[in-house]
């Protein structure tokens, strides 16, 4: 949990300077950099496809919370609607099991919540909560986030508790 707090800062001084990119859909380019919106896949395929530009410097994944992001020169975002940690979690480790020397990737920032709107309790959560910190730990790739979004009444105590953790 350390390392995820660690990084909480780092991601939001990046974040904060990608502009609004209203409209774009499919692999729109914006301030220089490449913007990708998922919808039309199957959540289970999420990241297999992913065609990774040896370029990159910052890549971003997210929910659709990121589809207005206009990304800057070196990065690209990957907007996968509907995206939750467990599905986070899947992605990262794919994509950093491909990720080599021969890309320039320095970081991957993760800006997903847990996507509990409809106020059900899913009792996969702290798995998921786990399987993402694991797949963070064990990554080779360096992996920031902001905050992960969730709403405590919600949720597990233990998932409540890992999540400020993580979030503080």
């Amino acid at each position: 949990l350390n390392t995820l707090t660690k990084c909480k800062s780092e991601a939001r001084v990046l974040l904060k300077d990608c502009g609004s990119n209203k409209g774009a859909m499919g692999g729109v380019s914006g301030g220089s950099g490449q913007f990708f919106i998922h919808e039309n896949e199957k959540k289970g395929e999420w990241g297999k496809d992913l065609d990774l530009d040896n370029r990159t410097e910052i890549m971003v994944l997210g929910d659709s919370n990121v589809r207005l992001m206009k990304p800057p020169k070196g990065w690209e975002i990957h907007c996968f609607p509907g995206a939750r940690l467990k599905h986070a979690g899947e992605i990262l480790n794919y994509l950093t099991h491909r990720i080599d020397k021969s890309y320039n990737i320095k970081a991957i920032v993760v800006s997903v919540g847990i996507n509990d709107r409809e106020g059900q309790t899913d009792p996969a959560q702290n798995n998921d909560i786990t399987h993402f910190v694991q797949v963070v730990n064990q990554s080779r790739t360096k992996i920031l986030f902001q905050t992960i979004n969730f709403e405590p009444k919600r949720l597990p105590q233990q998932s409540v508790y890992m999540l400020k953790k993580i979030n503080n």
